[in-house]
């Protein structure tokens, strides 16, 4: 049995949706100067948002951080209700969720780690497709959500061994009360 249980794991998650959110819609220039973000960036050689040519989206609130915040947003109370689905439900629900989620983050993460090598095709990282994203903060998130990820998925597996093993002894135990009944 996990020490802390997917559902909590995810509803801790939800949270931490929500509250980002926040700070993407009123004021996305903490997000930034997180301890976490700064942690990251400095131990990948990301460059932090804000420390390029181009101009910094998180220097106050915009439409872009807006409305990046209403997606997570949306995304934290969905997870936060998709919690309390009945417990088939949940179990296969969160176990598409969580490989889905899990390959995303893996791959939104590797690009912004990896694209930090292409500086040397001679095309300014800020011109190439998606420079705005190519950040710390994007990698210190994909991080995260990843790690926190990978915990659910793992959790979810060993919830679903002890639910099929209290199910094998229901039905060992339902057998036997037959059998029992059929000698009398």
């Amino acid at each position: 049995m996990p020490i802390i249980s997917s559902a909590t794991i995810l509803r801790s998650l939800a949270l931490i949706h929500i509250t980002a959110a926040y700070y993407l819609i009123t004021a996305p220039s903490v997000l930034p100067k997180n301890n976490l973000v700064g942690l990251l960036s400095g131990a990948t050689a990301l460059r932090p948002p804000g420390t390029s040519a181009i101009p910094d989206s998180f220097s106050s609130a915009n439409y872009a951080a807006s409305f990046a915040g209403l997606c997570l947003g949306v995304w934290g109370f969905s997870d936060l209700l998709a919690t309390s689905l009945p417990e088939f439900a949940y179990d296969e629900f969160w176990s598409a969720q969580a490989s889905l989620r899990l390959l995303l983050w893996f791959l939104v993460g590797g690009w912004a780690y990896v694209s930090k090598f292409t500086r040397s095709t001679g095309v300014s990282i800020e011109e190439s497709l998606g420079g705005h994203l190519r950040n710390g903060l994007v990698f210190s998130f994909a991080f995260v959500e990843m790690v926190m990820t990978f915990w659910v998925f793992t959790n979810l597996r060993e919830e679903r061994a002890e639910a099929a093993k209290r199910y094998a002894e229901k039905q060992k135990k339902e057998e036997e009360l037959r059998e029992a009944g059929l000698k009398k």
